[in-house]
């Protein structure tokens, strides 16, 4: 059946191309290339450029499925150039690794509430991109999966996600809203390298920092780290904007780089005592440990 159940009509146009993508899914492409995904179950996953439609990634305008699918393979719409808008299933459970790479113009995504999984770059370079809202399903992330989305503005994260994957929005720059759940105790590596418009993020439940993982956040000014234990090198670096960091944990800062002097540290020691960190034009806190002594530094 090459008939589109989502669309709730039938083919009035001429059909430039058709197949399978999976055992118990078809496919066809309408002539204004349109691609229609109709079927139950689980896409095949494809190499690079392999794709069933290969002769038309660099036309497909649309991509509309039906609601039996379940899973959208890798490389499935890798370099669709062209692509502006996805009309996702209700029931959709995973997108897989470099799913939608590339897909620059795409500025339209709806992600179904009973999404469970995202791959690795599944929307690596989706340059048109503005809003994610990832659901409350969404537990399982891959690495770099909005990285290169340069027009990402704001992303609400409502799922139980525990950490922000490797690279997740690296090079997003005009990201500067995220709302995430209270529950998320890690950053990973270059996590937001370089989301110049990042103002504030609020990381009072996060434990550990991954290397580079705020770096070239030029507008992110005030920083509250309650729970943090670590911080690794560069997490900060490049932050030209940071003038306050506040910590009321046990905190150890190793090769904590800025690009700008810090104007104060303070914190408080796990056991309950107060101890202050002034810095004056110094752009690294090398191996300085939280105690119960007062330190000031006047370089």
């Amino acid at each position: 059946d090459l008939f589109c159940d989502s669309c709730n009509n039938s083919v009035n146009s001429a059909i430039l191309a058709a197949g399978k993508c999976a055992e118990s899914i078809s496919w066809y492409i309408s002539e204004n290339f349109v691609l229609y995904i109709n079927g139950k179950g689980n896409m095949n996953s494809f190499r690079v450029d392999e794709s069933p439609w290969k002769d038309y990634t660099d036309k497909i305008t649309e991509i509309h499925f039906s609601d039996g699918i379940n899973s959208i393979g890798e490389f499935a719409f890798y370099n669709c150039r062209e692509l502006t808008k996805v009309f996702m299933p209700d029931v959709l459970v995973n997108i897989e690794a470099s799913a939608f790479y590339g897909c620059e113009k795409l500025t339209y995504i709806n992600i179904p509430d009973c999404l469970y999984y995202i791959g690795d770059k599944a929307f690596f370079g989706c340059k048109s991109i503005k809003n994610i809202i990832l659901p409350e399903s969404a537990v399982k992330i891959g690495k770099s999966v909005f990285s290169g989305c340069t027009n990402l503005e704001s992303v609400i994260i409502r799922s139980d996600l525990r950490e922000i994957p490797e690279r997740m929005f690296e090079n997003c720059e005009l990201l500067s809203e995220i709302r995430i759940n209270q529950v998320i105790s890690g950053i990973g590596d270059r996590a937001f390298f370089n989301c110049r418009s990042l103002s504030s993020f609020s990381l009072a439940t996060v434990k550990t920092l991954g290397k580079e993982s705020f770096r070239n956040c030029e507008t992110l000014s005030d920083i509250n780290l309650k729970k943090l234990v670590n911080i690794p090198e560069y997490a900060f670096s490049g932050c030209k904007n940071i003038a306050k960091i506040s910590t009321f944990s046990y905190c150890q800062f190793l090769f904590f780089f800025f690009s700008a002097p810090l104007t104060e540290l303070y914190g408080k020691h796990y056991n309950g005592k107060y101890c202050c960190y002034y810095i004056r034009n110094r752009h690294a806190v090398p191996y300085a440990i939280f105690s119960n002594e007062h330190r000031q530094y006047n370089q």
